[in-house]
This record gives C-alpha cells, sequence and structure tokens, in this order.
C-alpha cells in the first residue's frame, strides 16, 4: 500500500537537520561504493510517458 504525504505532513515528520545528516550519510556510503542508486524507470504510454519512483527499506 502506498503512504502519499503532503508538503506540510513531511516537513512535520523529517526536520532538515535529520534529512541533512541522512544525506550525508548516504552521499558517504555512495562514495565508498556500497550503495546501488538505480536510475529512474520510464513508462512510455501512448501522449506521454511518466517517471515512476518508488523507495524500499
Amino acid at each position: 500500500m502506498a503512504l502519499f504525504l503532503n508538503d506540510q505532513e513531511v516537513a512535520r515528520l523529517l526536520h532538515m537537520n535529520e534529512c541533512i545528516d541522512m544525506l550525508d550519510e548516504a552521499f558517504a556510503y555512495a562514495g565508498e561504493g556500497k550503495v546501488d542508486n538505480t536510475p529512474r524507470n520510464r513508462i512510455c504510454m501512448p501522449g506521454g510517458s511518466r517517471d515512476a519512483h518508488h523507495a524500499t527499506q
């Protein structure tokens, strides 16, 4: 099941300092080659396309 959050909910649940710390850690792991950063999948449809985004834990 998908969980949809609006901007206000994200701001309430994830504080900027925490976000920066998480990104710092993620980029450090990426620099060490310890992560797999897959590109977005594009879904081609008649009349246009959509980007498919997903999150996994």
